[in-house]
């Protein structure tokens, strides 16, 4: 590990991009993320609270893998 980031694993994009995909995957592990995931479903906090929901603005609808129950 040549880095002190724990997130070296991190995908980061700008809205302008995410408006240009055709297609979205989200992946999220641990129960930790059931919260977060139930938020990205319902979709109704403003972007800068919960800057994810940006990727609802992709060309198809977001498929979600995750190891949980949302």
């Amino acid at each position: 590990k040549d880095s002190k980031n724990e997130h070296l694993h991190r995908l980061t994009s700008t809205l302008a991009l995410v408006q240009k995909i055709d297609q979205v995957f989200l992946y999220a592990t641990g129960q930790k993320k059931a919260e977060s995931l139930k938020k990205f479903k319902v979709g109704n906090a403003p972007f800068y609270q919960f800057p994810a929901l940006s990727l609802h603005l992709s060309k198809r609808p977001v498929i979600v893998f995750c190891d949980v129950d949302f």
